[in-house]
């Protein structure tokens, strides 16, 4: 008898343990991948940032990975499929790009791209030329 309730509690702990290693690998969060490249626009007022990420590993219910800044349209935005996506999107700022965060939708499970400024930089300061009084030198 010792031994039969013995081979049930084996058998029960062997039944178990593999929905318990799946819930644990189901628990592990994504794995986010963020590269961001300046932008030379062109323009001494504008500054541009090239954003690209990837995530694989996304939790079954998350469908969309989605890059925000501070403007209110996406930097880009990508379906997820099988928990894994790429999103490529360029942000233009006057003065700086500022906070950049890749969302994963619907969880809202977020990781940081560009962090908030400390310093912001100065804008360019424009100083006109004086009109020419009409006395040229020339």
């Amino acid at each position: 008898m010792r031994v039969s309730l013995g081979i049930a509690a084996l058998c029960a702990v062997l039944a178990v343990t593999p929905v318990t290693a799946q819930a644990q690998a189901q628990e592990t969060a994504p794995n986010f991948a963020c590269q961001t490249r300046s932008l030379a626009v062109g323009s001494a007022e504008m500054n541009g940032l090239r954003v690209h990420c990837s995530v694989t590993g996304a939790p079954a219910g998350d469908q969309v990975l989605r890059v925000m800044g501070d403007q209110l349209l996406p930097i880009c935005e990508v379906n997820l499929t099988d928990g894994s996506g790429d999103c490529v999107g360029a942000a233009f700022a006057s003065a700086e790009v500022g906070h950049v965060v890749a969302v994963l939708e619907p969880s809202g499970m977020q990781f940081e791209v560009v962090g908030q400024s400390v310093q912001s930089q100065p804008a360019l300061q424009y100083t006109p030329i004086p009109p020419d009084d009409g006395g040229s030198t020339l």
